[in-house]
């Protein structure tokens, strides 16, 4: 018995009703992607807010803050010294915002993969294997490839990893100013539980981006690209995560990427941005300015 084939008219309605559901279920399978990244992302940053919180109640309720007392943001994107696993590290009274973040592995409260953010393209999780050696040999019975023994997510020093390619996280800015004044607006247990200590990426120190607005009126529409532009994961004092669909999500609707007007101690929508590293510092306790270091050795 002789099988009859598709006709051509039914062939081309079976191929236009494929098209079609191909076009109606891939936005729904892309916005489930999205979904599942950002509650990913979002735990991670409820795991960082607890460690942040535990490490406080260990240190007089200082958040995480690495280097010496009158430490302030390193300007070249890692530590000065590359003899990273020592102390001497922060020898010249400089830290980055990752080696802030790396107290937290150092004291064994988070794991290097908790600070990845699965939409922040590039990012590599940091580990022993992409440690090479260092500049100088460790002291007797140091073991420079324990991650405890190390100061920040890569050193930056010849060939070895940039530290900002493995954290996707952006911090509130934990040092000085780089004037006589020597204010740290840091977050503290005193801090106001609606002041933003972590977000996504900092757009402003982001290699991903394409282009950065050069009105400052549009500032207040430029987020962070780790989900697609439309909005960051920002972390709170008061441990709560939100999908914030605009950076001007501080205290006073303050832009959380730039630093705000230090005549008044606040924040401000529009704000200024930061530029190449270490540039910036919060401008008083109600300005939250959160940075981190480039994904990047570019200038």
């Amino acid at each position: 018995m002789k099988t009859k084939g598709l006709t051509l008219t039914e062939l081309a309605a079976v191929i236009a009703t494929i098209v079609l559901l191909t076009g109606v279920l891939m936005p729904a399978l892309n916005g489930s992607r999205e979904t599942a990244i950002r509650l990913v992302c979002q735990t991670n940053l409820t795991g960082i807010g607890r460690a942040m919180a535990a490490y406080a109640n260990e240190h007089d309720g200082e958040y995480p803050r690495a280097g010496p007392w009158d430490c302030v943001w390193s300007t070249v994107g890692h530590l000065p010294s590359s003899n990273w696993y020592k102390e001497t590290a922060f020898n010249l009274a400089q830290a980055t915002v990752t080696s802030s973040f790396y107290l937290l592995i150092k004291g064994r409260h988070l794991t290097p993969k908790q600070f990845l953010c699965k939409g922040d393209d590039g990012v590599i999780e940091f580990n022993k294997d992409l440690v090479g050696p260092t500049a100088g040999m460790p002291p007797p019975g140091i073991d420079y490839r324990d991650p405890v023994n190390w100061n920040d997510f890569g050193s930056g020093w010849g060939p070895l990893p940039w530290p900002g390619e493995f954290v996707s996280y952006a911090y509130h800015m934990p040092y000085l100013e780089k004037n006589l004044r020597k204010i740290s607006f840091a977050i503290s247990d005193m801090s106001h539980p609606a002041a933003p200590v972590c977000a996504d990426r900092n757009p402003w120190l982001d290699k991903n981006v394409v282009e950065r607005p050069t009105d400052p009126t549009d500032y207040e529409n430029f987020s962070s690209v780790c989900h697609g532009g439309k909005g960051q994961n920002v972390l709170y004092k008061s441990l709560a995560v939100k999908f914030e669909k605009k950076p001007t999500c501080g205290i006073g609707k303050d832009n959380i990427y730039t630093h705000g007007n230090y005549s008044t101690g606040q924040g401000h929508p529009v704000g200024t941005p930061p530029a190449g590293n270490g540039d910036g510092w919060a401008a008083g306790y109600q300005d939250g300015y959160l940075v981190g270091e480039k994904n990047s050795k570019e200038p």
